[in-house]
């Protein structure tokens, strides 16, 4: 269901600001990122969005 936006994180350097990843979403990107972020896909700091340590792994199986 996230693949997608997991793959944009990955394709971004890995660690997007969290405007341009709502930016590049729009409209549904707030949504989705905490959503995201309830799943434990993802997580934020600094005001970047970061794949998640335990999706990280299978992330990099899939691409």
């Amino acid at each position: 269901m996230f693949q997608r936006y997991l793959e944009y994180i990955t394709n971004t350097g890995g660690c997007p600001k969290v405007d341009q990843f709502d930016e590049d979403w729009e409209p549904i990107g707030p949504c989705v990122r905490e959503d995201m972020k309830k799943a434990g896909l993802i997580f934020e700091r600094n005001g970047h969005v970061y794949i998640a340590e335990s999706q990280a792994s299978t992330e990099g199986q899939r691409i």
